[in-house]
Order: structure tokens, then sequence, then C-alpha cells
């Protein structure tokens, strides 16, 4: 419910900042919402002291699709997310980045995922 509020109070203030205004209000504006998605993602995401510093959820496709299929399936999105997102936020997560709800992450929802943004 917050989220959503502040998600409406965000996109009516960009609105209402014109383009005729100086480009500085745009970027300052930009780097506002950058740092509240990053801190709505590490929530979804949860605590990351789980795992290593240095380690972060893989980029590459290959590394979340074990079976070298073209898709991940909700297991190897488990096998992957796990020490990232909370145990049972995994089939929620799942759900929100299958935009096709097919049961499958294809290469594009992967890197389109909410989930995946700020990291590659």
């Amino acid at each position: 419910m917050k989220l959503s509020l502040l998600l409406v109070l965000f996109v009516i203030t960009w609105c209402l900042i014109d383009e005729s205004e100086s480009a500085w209000r745009r970027r300052r504006f930009r780097r506002v919402i950058r740092r509240v998605a990053r801190r709505f993602v590490s929530r979804v995401v949860g605590k990351r002291s789980v795992v290593s510093g240095s380690y972060s959820l893989p980029c590459d496709f290959a590394a979340w699709d074990k079976n070298a299929d073209g898709y991940v399936d909700l297991e190897e999105f488990s096998s992957v997310a796990y020490p990232f997102v909370k145990e049972g936020d995994l089939e929620p997560a799942f759900r929100s980045m299958d935009k096709d709800e097919n049961q499958q992450i294809s290469k594009t929802e992967l890197h389109k995922a909410d989930l995946m943004f700020g990291i590659c």
C-alpha cells in the first residue's frame, strides 16, 4: 500500500516537472528514484549477509539455466536465488518475473526483471 502510494507520488511529480525546467531537477529526481528502487529491491531480496559480500546474483543466463533448455523453471530459479530471496518469497518472486505466465522464465524476462535491477 505504502509502495503504491509512493510510486503514484513519484509519477505525479515526474509529470509536474516541465521540460523547460532545468536539467538538474530531472537528474536529481532520477537519482532519488534509483535510490528508492534499490532499497525496495533489497527488501524483496532480503539480507545478503547469508552469502559473502563478493557474491551476487549472476547476470549470465547460462548460470540460471542449469539444464540448458533455454528457460529457467522454479527449481532452477530457487537453486540460484535462494541465498538472496527469502524462502517464502521464492515462488512469488518467480511469478513476478514470469511475465507470460508459462511457468518458465526466458532470457529476456530474466534480464528485464525487477530482481535484477541495478545488478546487471
